[in-house]
């Protein structure tokens, strides 16, 4: 296929475009954010608690003591990775 696309989710898509037309083929997830996006909540707590009691530890650091000492006030774990970027 020229696209990269399987002949049966080419009959799928002309089988939608036949139903509903042009706004079949878009995403109905489009403009909305993803499933597993941290609680603006947890950001904010996490920084302000990295500002308060760690200001010069590095992300690594600062994500182990964060789950150490505070890690009851998050509604799930987030990665080293995740910390970083906020920091």
């Amino acid at each position: 296929m020229r696209f990269g696309l399987s002949e049966r989710h080419v009959r799928r898509l002309l089988a939608a475009w036949r139903e509903g037309g042009a706004e079949a083929l878009v995403s109905r997830r489009r403009g909305r954010g993803p499933n597993n996006r941290l609680p603006q909540t947890d950001r904010r707590r996490a920084l302000e608690r990295v500002q308060a009691y760690y200001p010069d530890f590095g992300p690594t650091l600062a994500h182990e003591k964060l789950f150490e000492r505070h890690g009851e006030l998050f509604s799930r774990p987030f990665s080293v990775e995740t910390l970083r970027g906020w920091m």
